[in-house]
């Protein structure tokens, strides 16, 4: 098929990000800004309050997140419309699945 990506994951290592505690797998992205990739959080880790001006549209694959005070577990589906603000946190690590047609934009450091 044209224009097809196929990833093999075992075979990506996760990246360390920006923040302490948070890694990635980048599957695809673009240069308008979108794109797909793994967010992995360690126990304990909040990424910062952000703005998605295009939307997100995010699974958790393993563990569990916090979104604005409610709890998301491993098989849950969000979609974040476009210019939503929120945190991220979990208390237990959690890998989530995330496609995105923008960047975030940071609100905190």
């Amino acid at each position: 098929m044209a224009g097809e990506i196929a990833v093999d994951l075992r075979q990506i290592e996760w990246e360390a990000g920006r923040r302490p505690g948070i890694s990635r797998k980048m599957l695809r992205g673009d240069r308008g800004g979108e794109y797909t990739t793994f967010l992995k959080l360690d126990p304990g880790v909040r990424f910062p309050k952000h703005r998605h001006p295009s939307g997100e549209e995010l699974r958790v694959v393993e563990g569990r997140i916090q979104i604005e005070g409610r709890w998301y577990e491993s098989g849950c589906y969000v979609y974040t419309p476009p210019g939503a603000v929120h945190d991220v946190f979990s208390d237990t690590g959690a890998v989530m699945l995330i496609r995105m047609p923008a960047p975030a934009e940071m609100l905190e450091d």
